[in-house]
């Protein structure tokens, strides 16, 4: 290597020449070519040329990745398995693999650690960006829950979330799991320091309790209808109504007082009109219910009368226009 001449320097700067930073880019890149080769020689020496090349790419799959297909379902193809046997595989439901390989959902860390042993590659090659800041040494992230009063007097839109900044991922999903009974049906999440989601509140639950999840799964596949009877619940401040199939679960479907003063576009702002709002919305409210049951977003309260745990799915301004959209 040629020297380097230094035009100028400060604590925390060099300049050189152009000609040579780019010199030194093109070396580094060398060097690290040579590091993966060298890699990747010492990996076939160790497992053997064939078994070895099972993880190795074609250009056409690495094209596909660069194209923002889903790694699980290059991967998956690449191993010449279908949706039901990778999903058997790695223990979870064929439903929730669809979403991951779709991109509706990123995947908890557990399933991808499960995806990527049924699928023999390193957890990190099914990553997307998103996925990578769950990793358990991420941090500083946010623990954000909303207050059981989500809606205050008239005139005010709600109380605001409350927060706690945490290290790292695993410290905050340890101080969820610590709270979990009262965060349950809170609306917790945990994002970044700018506030952008990493894990929202379906993602903690299937972390929490991912059994509840899955007693939702039948319903997908069934055809869901609404009861008729549908209230305001003063102590819930939202407006109430169920969905059910031929799956003996019901779910309950809340929406929030917040949506019908923050997100419709309706003069007759006040709590008295909210039924008649609510009748006059009500293709649109089932619409959003019907997609958000589709995408398991549940979370989960505690039947007063049964003592039991049940789902349900909460209609926020927040989700409001992408549920309805979707």
């Amino acid at each position: 290597m040629n020297a380097i001449r230094i035009l100028a320097e400060t604590k925390d700067t060099v300049t050189v020449k152009r000609d040579d930073l780019a010199r030194l880019i093109s070396e580094l890149e060398d060097a690290e070519d040579r590091s993966a080769v060298a890699e990747r020689r010492a990996l076939e020496k160790a497992l053997g040329k064939e078994r070895a090349r099972r993880n190795y790419l074609t250009v056409e799959e690495a094209r596909r990745l660069l194209d923002g297909e889903s790694p699980v379902t290059v991967w998956r193809e690449k191993r010449s398995l279908t949706q039901r046997s990778l999903a058997a595989r790695a223990g979870i439901a064929p439903s929730y693999l669809t979403e991951i390989e779709k991109g509706r959902k990123p995947g908890s860390a557990s399933t991808l650690s499960r995806l990527a042993g049924a699928l023999e590659v390193a957890m990190e090659d099914l990553m997307s960006e998103q996925q990578r800041h769950r990793q358990p040494n991420y941090g500083p992230v946010l623990l954000r829950w909303r207050p059981h009063s989500v809606s205050l007097a008239a005139g005010q839109r709600g109380a605001q979330p409350e927060e706690r900044e945490y290290p790292t991922i695993s410290e905050a999903l340890a101080g969820a799991r610590k709270e979990w009974p009262s965060l349950r049906n809170q609306l917790a999440e945990i994002s970044d320091r700018m506030r952008l989601p990493i894990l929202g509140t379906e993602d903690l639950i299937r972390e929490m309790e991912p059994e509840l999840l899955d007693r939702g799964s039948d319903l997908l596949m069934l055809g869901i209808r609404f009861d008729e009877d549908a209230r305001w619940s003063a102590n819930l401040q939202s407006y109430v109504m169920w969905a059910s199939s031929d799956d003996p679960e019901r779910i309950r479907c809340r929406i929030l007082r917040n949506v019908f003063f923050d997100c419709l576009d309706d003069p007759h702002h006040t709590v008295a009109n909210i039924p008649k709002m609510f009748q006059r919305y009500r293709s649109i409210f089932e619409k959003a219910f019907r997609n958000l049951i589709h995408r398991r977003s549940f979370i989960v309260w505690n039947d007063p009368d049964s003592k039991e745990q049940k789902l349900e799915v909460v209609l926020v301004p927040e989700n409001f226009h992408m549920a309805v959209n979707q």
